[in-house]
């Protein structure tokens, strides 16, 4: 069987990111709804190589929270900081800065870690 490629990693890796942060979490964070539509929401953006597959860097969402987001976005990131404190956010923001480039090898090993989660 052939391996995956770089990109098939990387959205495996993000499923199972999302599925983990889902099997954690159970209901939404912030309002405790457990309606259909929760979403893993990363917490520090996913161009933050650094923290993009860490758990913790993930909340489940509903979609009127996660909607905070785009129509409300500074009362949004008060929200996460009551779910997870300051010193929890500040903690994944300074290790949101470190530069990362995953390898292929890295991938596997993110993907084999999340599965073992």
């Amino acid at each position: 069987m052939k391996s995956p490629n770089r990109k098939q990693l990387e959205i495996q890796c993000d499923r199972l990111w999302a599925k983990k942060v889902k099997e954690r979490d159970c209901a939404c964070r912030y309002c405790n709804s457990d309606e259909k539509g929760l979403s893993a929401h990363h917490i520090r953006v996913r161009q933050h190589q650094s923290t993009k597959y860490d758990v913790e860097n993930g909340l489940l969402l509903c979609r009127s929270c996660h909607s905070l987001q785009k129509f409300r976005p500074e009362m949004f990131h008060d929200m996460i900081i009551e779910i997870m404190g300051q010193k929890e956010y500040d903690r994944l923001k300074e290790k949101s800065r470190a530069v990362v480039k995953y390898t292929v090898k890295d991938l596997h090993d993110i993907k084999d870690h999340l599965n073992g989660i």
